[in-house]
């Protein structure tokens, strides 16, 4: 009963009491003030969001600035030193965009930085040995900071290689960091010529310390591929193999040679070899028959890339192709010519006969891409390795000719 006197009370009070206009002034007031100061609050965020912005990109582009003239250095001595790792094998202009997670590779990111430099090797397969010919490659974009509490355990590529360390993938327990590495120009690490053993990275599972015990990058001594033959009293002269001198996760620097033809520089031209004058004054001009050569090197990549780049190729399920979604079913998982476009961007126009050596790495390049199109035989690591400009001419002739054979559905590649 006495509830029941109560409620009409409680249910009028908020229409008995109206605050005066003086105090809706102070309330509105007050407001007002609030309002005014989490604006001024949000827009000294943002000014300070902007410097450290701009503070970033200051250090960025003096960064640039001071790996640009190391580079130049190192190619105005012919050399240097620097950490080797054993990738996979790239050709000068090519890309690789990298995911990873292994904390030995991204320390060496960020040990060098954005726009920093180190070599790239690859494996031979069939010595299983390392090649001592490769390449010097920067970094051109990385999103890993230089200062990090937990830093990237495997690496893989976006669109990996079947034969190569990156087509492993471990699930990402940690964020994982992208980088994207742009070949530079040849180089082939010192040493002598057989019995060659230097502390590089490679991935191997005994540098893995974690459970799963997958492959991990870790720096060890290596065996590379001899270079001709040595005699005796040479060989009993070579130094021991370099001792362990750090821990597998600790990089060194290890002493290479810059490699360059006198043919190669239209590879490198910065606006592209029809902006380029060849053969160079001062320069000799490579011989008629392997001017020839190259002519016809020149035409065949022409009708591959037409063959390589059209969709209805694959159609024949008996052309080879690892880039295939399904294995021995037309169609394939990702667009030939959208890919082989961003190639032929990447790599810039492609040189004229009269530069054999350049136009034989442009070509091993291209049906070698990155990521593969698996439709030719591996040709870029024998490529470096090469003696000479006719042997990389025809290293790459016969690969373009066994790949339009497959890509024709005469002849599949295993």
């Amino acid at each position: 009963r006495r509830a029941m006197r109560t409620l009409p009370l409680l249910l009028t009070a908020p229409l008995l009491y109206r605050p005066s206009a003086a105090r809706c002034r102070l309330i509105a007031a007050n407001d007002d003030e609030v309002l005014r100061r989490r604006i001024a609050s949000q827009l000294r965020a943002e000014e300070e969001k902007l410097a450290q912005e701009k503070l970033v990109l200051q250090s960025r582009v003096a960064d640039l600035a001071a790996a640009d003239a190391r580079e130049q250095e190192i190619y105005e001595e012919g050399g240097g030193a620097l950490p080797v790792v054993c990738l996979d094998a790239m050709l000068p202009r090519q890309q690789l965009r990298v995911e990873t997670d292994d904390d030995t590779f991204c320390r060496l990111l960020r040990d060098v930085g954005l726009g920093g430099v180190f070599v790239v090797t690859s494996l031979h397969f069939g010595q299983k040995r390392l090649r001592r010919s490769g390449v010097l490659v920067r970094v051109s974009l990385v999103d890993a900071p230089r200062e990090s509490d937990s830093t990237p355990t495997s690496v893989r590529a976006i669109a990996p290689h079947r034969a190569s360390p990156l087509s492993l993938t471990r699930a990402a327990r940690r964020g994982q960091v992208s980088a994207l590495l742009v070949g530079r120009r040849r180089v082939r690490l010192r040493g002598p010529p057989t019995g060659l053993q230097l502390r590089v990275g490679r991935w191997r599972r005994e540098y893995d310390d974690s459970i799963v015990s997958e492959r991990a990058l870790g720096w060890g001594v290596e065996r590379f591929v001899d270079r001709g033959a040595t005699s005796a009293a040479a060989a009993a002269a070579m130094p021991a193999a370099a001792a362990e001198a750090a821990h597998h996760t600790e990089w060194s620097l290890t002493p290479f040679e810059v490699l360059a033809d006198a043919d190669e520089a239209p590879l490198y031209e910065p606006g592209g070899v029809c902006d380029a004058a060849w053969p160079a004054e001062g320069d000799s001009p490579p011989p008629a028959s392997l001017v020839e050569a190259a002519a016809r090197l020149s035409a065949d990549l022409e009708a591959w890339r037409r063959l390589a780049a059209e969709r209805s190729t694959y159609d024949d399920p008996a052309v080879t192709a690892g880039a295939r979604a399904r294995r021995g079913e037309p169609g394939l998982r990702l667009d030939p010519a959208l890919l082989l476009a961003r190639v032929c961007r990447d790599l810039g126009p492609k040189p004229p006969p009269e530069a054999p050596t350049a136009l034989a790495l442009w070509g091993g390049a291209l049906i070698n891409p990155l990521p593969s199109l698996g439709v030719s035989t591996e040709v870029r690591g024998a490529v470096l390795e090469a003696q000479g400009a006719a042997e990389r001419v025809a290293l790459v002739q016969r690969a373009v000719s066994r790949s339009i054979a497959n890509l024709e559905g005469r002849r599949p590649l295993f």
